[in-house]
């Protein structure tokens, strides 16, 4: 989960920005502005890179990371087999660059074989071979480990060692994810140094917290809840870094962000905030933004079950009409104009607008306050208190959101629903809670509602069954249909985009009429970069993910990017 927002010119997976001082070209479209031939980065390398988040990493081990900053993180010190394109495209290999493996080969309709680059090592200089794959994918689908990531590769049946740097992957039936299932969700770990660790107790072990990787960049430094620190790997096989140091600080509040990237204290944030903010930034000249579609939407998640007694159904919103009648009392439009302006839009479901599923095909909540008195009456809330909140049989239709306190976004969104489902007689109690222990509450189902922000893989297959499907890992609410489950289905084994498109609508559609969430807003992203940065791309999914080749130039670099240069 991560916070998100503005969108100036979009790009399917990013935006990249070459940048260098404003005597350089400017190319349209793209944006690339190349940098002057006297601006030479350094040879080897140097310089640092600070990033401001707004929430902590939970992990620095990539098989037990769930947000969004742990993926970035842990993407710099771990690598897949290969890398999904910036366009991020998921079907078939199109796009995809070589990582552990240096090619593959489609066996057959349900076999994949991957060839291993001999040249890829650990940290401890141990190489990566073939056993090192088929232990991660063993230690993904681990019941004890219990990754995110788990049920996104449940198709993949079998990973064979074939020779030390051969390896197959084996799957369930023919299907246009392929390739894609057995290289974005699992970053290969070392089995020589996790493979005699009992998986139960792997979650909270030493190594966990001082990971040996195969990336280009290595540990050094994890002060929970407040730094990383990264340090370029000298023998990284791929070639060496562009930058010698990341540190990565978490700072929730984005008012201080936007003033530290001005103030030239900080370089990078994925995420500005308001237009405000990002307006702030468009009038930094040492500071570029970059406009994108994000992967994120928010959206207030109904618990099906009661949060005190999990084996009983929730009072209030195991019943549908109750669930309809919140959504259909709540001005959504006005929600997202007034915490992000024209730079959010609601949307039709749990999708974002970095999703192929982005669509006005499917119509969206309307605001109907008077829908929402007929269903409520439908279900026995006829009376009100002398505060305004319906009554049914002595007890007020009340329940408690909650947000977590760290995201100015939601806590905004979350006052301006508290006074619109007044208006309709809905008392929605907001309790606020520190980052980690609003997401603890919330992964265990211990919430009447939560307002959450879900930042979307590629795949909708992954983006939306995880969440919503019947058992699904991120299943907070415990929802179950067993028709949307049929869809899910139907739409990931579809051979044609034609015919998932088709399911994938049918089961965005289902979601409105029996709705385990009120779909808030999507909003676009903006990030802030230092314009001393070049060769800087963002991809919408992992802002970490080619920050392995951004460089500084050796007359551009500030007192703090001196670590490492002679």
């Amino acid at each position: 989960m991560l916070d998100l927002a503005p969108l100036t010119i979009p790009f399917p997976g990013g935006h990249m920005r070459t940048t260098k001082a404003a005597a350089c070209l400017t190319l349209a479209w793209t944006i690339v502005i190349t940098a002057c031939a006297s601006d030479r980065p350094c040879a080897s390398p140097c310089g640092t890179i600070i990033v401001n988040i707004t929430g902590a990493p939970e992990t620095v081990l990539p098989v037990f990371a769930v947000s969004s900053n742990a993926q970035a993180i842990t993407g710099l010190l771990f690598l897949p087999l290969a890398e999904i394109g910036n366009d991020l495209n998921y079907l078939g290999d199109g796009g995809f660059e070589p990582r552990i493996a240096r090619s593959w080969t489609f066996e057959d309709s349900v076999t994949i074989v991957f060839a291993l680059d001999r040249r890829a090592t650990w940290e401890d200089g141990e190489p990566v071979t073939a056993r090192d794959v088929v232990f991660t994918y063993e230690l993904y689908r681990h019941p004890a480990v219990n990754s995110d990531e788990r049920e996104d590769i449940s198709d993949i049946v079998a990973v064979e060692a074939r020779e030390e740097h051969i390896v197959a992957f084996s799957f369930s039936h023919p299907y246009q994810q392929q390739f894609y299932d057995a290289t974005y969700h699992m970053r290969i770990h070392p089995a020589h140094l996790l493979d005699t660790i009992p998986r139960e107790a792997l979650r909270t072990h030493d190594l966990t917290r001082a990971p040996v990787g195969s990336g280009p960049y290595r540990l050094g430094r994890w002060d929970v809840n407040s730094t990383v620190e990264l340090l370029a790997n000298p023998d990284f096989f791929l070639g060496a870094p562009g930058v010698a140091r990341i540190v990565v600080q978490v700072v929730p509040d984005l008012n201080t962000t936007v003033s530290q990237l001005i103030a030239e204290e900080t370089d990078f944030a994925d995420f500005l905030g308001s237009p405000s903010n990002v307006q702030r930034v468009r009038e930094t000249k040492e500071v570029a933004v970059i406009d994108f579609p994000s992967l994120a939407y928010v959206f207030v998640g109904f618990n099906l079950r009661d949060p005190s007694s999990p084996n009983r159904p929730h009072p209030l919103f195991a019943n549908r009409d109750v669930r309809r009648a919140i959504g259909l009392a709540v001005d959504l439009a006005a929600i997202a104009e007034a915490v992000l302006g024209d730079s959010s839009a609601v949307p039709s479901g749990p999708v974002s607008r970095g999703n192929a599923l982005w669509d006005y095909e499917v119509e969206r909540t309307p605001f109907d306050v008077g829908r929402a008195t007929q269903l409520l009456e439908s279900q026995g809330w006829t009376e009100t208190d002398s505060q305004g909140y319906r009554v049914r049989n002595g007890q007020r239709l009340s329940f408690t959101l909650l947000v977590p306190s760290s995201s100015g976004m939601r806590r905004q969104a979350a006052i301006i629903m508290e006074s619109q489902l007044h208006a309709a007689g809905i008392e929605m109690l907001i309790e606020e809670l520190e980052f980690n222990a609003w997401y603890e509450r919330s992964q265990r189902g211990r919430f009447d509602a939560t307002l959450g922000n879900w930042g979307q893989k590629p795949n909708p297959a992954n983006a939306i069954g995880g969440a919503w499907g019947t058992g699904g890992p991120d299943n907070w609410g415990s929802y179950s249909n067993a028709a949307f489950d049929s869809m899910l289905a139907a739409a990931s084994r579809a051979t044609n985009p034609a015919q998932a498109r088709t399911n994938w609508l049918a089961a965005l559609r289902l979601l409105q009429r029996d709705p385990p969430a009120v779909w808030v807003f999507a909003p676009s992203q903006a990030a802030g970069v230092h314009g001393r940065l070049q060769n800087v791309f963002v991809r919408s999914d992992d802002w970490g993910a080619t920050m392995w080749r951004w460089q500084i130039a050796s007359d551009q670099m500030l007192p703090r990017d001196r670590v490492g240069v002679p």
